[in-house]
């Protein structure tokens, strides 16, 4: 990984071909060639990048920034910053839906999971779950999201039609 410090986080791209690993200490994501195990370019995630989730497509990476409580849209292509959308204190998980029109950000502090329209790069909605809110998981259909809770030994269970908590598991 090169100058990749503090590794935090790590995604295949849609096509399984790259691996791209957020380094949190050189604000950086490095993208390794799975073919040749090697980093085939770098480029700048912003401050401090805590995770992040790729478009469906490939084009673009949405980034949580933990110091500036905001999530970032990147071009994947170019690292280029897109846009830049206020979430909350200390922003965690990142997940983009299959249709890629929606980004949920966990909130480690304020127990949240904010919800990002990716067409207006605006925050929807703010939905309280359990206590230190980490990382997401997906049903298969994409009607429901799993929210891992830290620190109340829970999953949250969002419906991502209405954004509502619809169960939680102790």
């Amino acid at each position: 990984l090169g100058t990749c410090k503090r590794p935090r986080h790590l995604q295949l791209t849609p096509d399984g071909k790259q691996l791209l690993v957020a380094c949190s200490e050189s604000n950086q994501a490095d993208v390794i060639d799975l073919a040749t195990r090697k980093s085939v370019r770098r480029f700048s995630l912003g401050d401090n990048p805590e995770a992040f989730d790729i478009s469906p497509d490939g084009k673009t990476l949405y980034v949580s920034q933990e110091d500036e409580g905001t999530l970032i849209f990147v071009d994947a292509a170019t690292g280029k910053t897109l846009q830049t959308v206020p979430v909350g204190k200390e922003p965690e998980g990142v997940k983009v839906t299959r249709d890629g029109k929606t980004v949920y950000v966990s909130s480690e502090v304020a127990n949240l999971v904010h919800v990002v329209d990716v067409a207006s790069a605006k925050l929807l909605k703010n939905i309280k779950v359990g206590k230190r809110p980490r990382r997401f998981a997906l049903t298969p259909d994409g009607s429901q999201l799993w929210v891992t809770n830290e620190l109340d030994a829970s999953v949250s269970i969002i419906d991502t039609q209405d954004h509502t908590v619809a169960g939680t598991l102790r």
